[in-house]
């Protein structure tokens, strides 16, 4: 029994420390205020700080580059598909605020 409590533990803290994980420098997420995202965490933070027409330059009826930017730099399907059915900024961050809290 308390091996599976560890295993579980363990696996939760993989998908936490991913979140976490740093974008390679060629791979940086550039808003266009001008700040520079490296993780998943700082998106969060970002979403939470940025103003209206900021997410909507980055999100709109013809892109969502933060679900592309989630998706296609850390492979992370579920939190890129999170972010892209989020209605505004403040949905997005609170589920990835979920991520980091597993």
């Amino acid at each position: 029994m308390v091996r599976k409590k560890s295993a579980k533990k363990t696996k939760k803290t993989k998908k936490v420390n991913k979140a976490l994980k740093d974008a390679p420098d060629d791979k940086k997420f550039w808003l266009c205020d001008g700040r520079v995202l490296k993780n998943m965490k700082e998106l969060e933070q970002a979403l939470r700080t940025m103003n209206d027409g900021t997410y909507r330059y980055h999100v709109n009826g013809s892109k969502n580059d933060f679900y592309n930017w989630v998706k296609g730099v850390f492979k992370d399907r579920k939190i890129a598909n999170d972010i892209k059915n989020s209605r505004n900024r403040v949905i997005a961050a609170n589920k990835l605020k979920r991520k980091f809290s597993l």
